[in-house]
């Protein structure tokens, strides 16, 4: 038998036990190399001495990854133990451990210059069911026009028998996004279709929109839909809902971690009525009254870095806007007195070292003099530690009153090195 039109068979075998498309594509093609490499015209009537030979070549001989295996293993699992009912013992073979694969996270910041630099309406839209109502790329390529309850602010998943498995919570800005987008395309069955009318759309050219968007604004991250997922997640959590509420209305649920919540008081029949989408174009205009009473007793260069940042609540962008540029101006000091590269703790240690400081703040010939120098030395250094790491290297939410307090902590810093006149 031609290896075509054994690899139709399976995947007729497959796609008949109501497998996506692409599963029953990998699997059959799997199922096709297992037959390859024993030269035979089928599979039926390998022992599983031989499916084990087959499954040690690919992990000790090919090295195949994990993820490869895995799903190796599940087209085996499916084929000889759920079709043919022959109860392999295939779990009983030691695979590769499987890797995790981790996401980077999006701050509030750099998802709102994707949505302010895209240009097309469609990839808008799909990016906006992702990050705005925490769907997975195939639930959103699923949808019909029946899905969008416009009126009742909700969007529906079904599954393959048209069942509705979750109801979500859709904000009036992404149902003006999507009006928006159906004005333009006006697709026929599937709310996101491709070029052929009736058509689903397809992922690849919605991978590479988003990184062409991601490259332009120099997003140092890797961005597709998945990590707009999984912002949703983290930034609705920031929020004030709890996790297990947001994966329980995500219908991502895990026994244990229901059970524990409900210990904790956490009301799972509550849904979730939310969206980190809303944030993103929210602006609170900032009083005169605010401003007397806040803006004007900073120092300036913080309040030109902040401002803007704070006014549309990026709280964290704007603590960290400020302590980099502060990092910068010792660090070029330290490097034009030196010639070193250095940077955060270290750096501060250097140049504010009461032994042999590039930056005096105090008369070190007398012991206060010195003290001072010690516990400033700590005080910017810790604040590179403490305060400008955390949030550079992680999505940290941190309230609108402790933005506060922190500015008003780092314009004291920007004050001391003004006072002394040594940067």
């Amino acid at each position: 038998m031609e290896q075509k039109e054994l690899r139709d068979k399976y995947y007729q075998i497959i796609k008949n036990r109501d497998y996506e498309h692409k599963t029953s594509q990998m699997y059959s093609k799997h199922l096709c190399e297992l037959a390859k490499y024993y030269s035979r015209d089928g599979i039926d009537n390998l022992s599983f001495a031989e499916i084990k030979k087959y499954l040690d070549h690919q992990i000790k001989v090919r090295k195949r990854n994990s993820n490869t295996v895995n799903l190796i293993f599940s087209a085996f699992k499916f084929y000889f133990n759920d079709f043919l009912n022959l109860n392999h013992p295939l779990n009983t073979i030691e695979r590769p451990e499987r890797k995790r694969r981790e996401f980077d996270l999006l701050t509030t910041y750099e998802v709102q210059l994707l949505f302010e630099k895209c240009d097309s309406i469609k990839t808008k839209a799909l990016m906006a069911l992702s990050y705005g109502c925490g769907l997975e790329i195939n639930e959103i390529l699923d949808l019909q026009f029946a899905d969008v309850r416009a009126k009742e602010n909700s969007i529906i998943v079904r599954n393959k028998k048209k069942k509705i498995v979750k109801e979500l919570y859709l904000p009036n800005s992404i149902i003006q996004i999507l009006r928006e987008y159906y004005s333009v395309h006006r697709p026929s069955k599937w709310l996101f279709e491709g070029k052929k009318p009736g058509n689903k759309y397809s992922t690849r050219g919605l991978h590479y929109a988003i990184k062409d968007i991601a490259d332009k604004v120099k997003i140092p991250k890797e961005v597709t839909m998945v990590t707009l997922r999984y912002a949703y997640v983290k930034h609705l959590e920031a929020l004030g809902y709890p996790l297990a509420s947001i994966l329980n209305s995500l219908e991502i649920n895990h026994d244990w971690s229901i059970a524990y919540y409900s210990r904790m008081g956490v009301d799972f029949s509550k849904k979730v009525t939310a969206s980190p989408f809303d944030r993103l174009f929210k602006k609170q205009p900032i009083t005169k009254k605010t401003l007397d009473e806040f803006w004007d007793l900073l120092h300036p260069e913080v309040k030109a870095l902040a401002f803007d940042k704070f006014k549309h609540e990026f709280y964290a962008d704007a603590i960290e806007t400020c302590l980099k540029a502060l990092n910068k101006k010792i660090k070029d000091t330290v490097k034009l007195k030196t010639g070193k590269e250095l940077d955060g703790s270290g750096l501060m240690t250097e140049a504010f070292s009461p032994k042999n400081p590039l930056i005096e703040l105090a008369d070190l010939t007398t012991e206060s003099g010195k003290n001072k120098q010690t516990g400033y030395m700590q005080i910017f250094s810790g604040a590179m530690t403490g305060i400008r790491n955390p949030k550079a290297h992680e999505n940290v939410e941190i309230s609108k009153e402790e933005t506060i307090h922190l500015l008003f902590f780092i314009s004291q810093l920007y004050l001391t090195l003004d006072a002394y006149k040594k940067i």
